[in-house]
């Protein structure tokens, strides 16, 4: 996996669109484009995490309604540590 994307398993799979099941969610990591486009759609803080839920991981809106508050929390989680800087390269001789 790449590290541009993480992979969570859900604590409560669920059905999603189409009746299929969902058990994990793949989401990319967050760009500029997406806080802006999320500051955008909602002033309210749990709508902006819902939101982005969402465009990071391209389920739909009824899709994250559907899940557990578990893993709404998880997905916060990997949400605000992709916006932590990564740790400093070591330079190689």
């Amino acid at each position: 996996m790449s590290d541009k994307v993480v992979e969570h398993t859900l604590c409560e799979p669920f059905r999603g669109t189409g009746d299929r099941e969902i058990s994990t969610v793949r989401m990319r990591r967050i760009k500029a484009k997406d806080m802006r486009a999320m500051s955008e759609a909602s002033d309210d803080e749990m709508a902006q995490a819902l939101w982005l839920i969402g465009r990071l991981s391209g389920l739909s809106p009824d899709e994250v309604d559907e899940m557990d508050a578990a893993d709404v929390a998880a997905l916060t989680d990997i949400i605000e540590g992709f916006q932590k800087p990564a740790a400093p390269r070591k330079p190689t001789d």
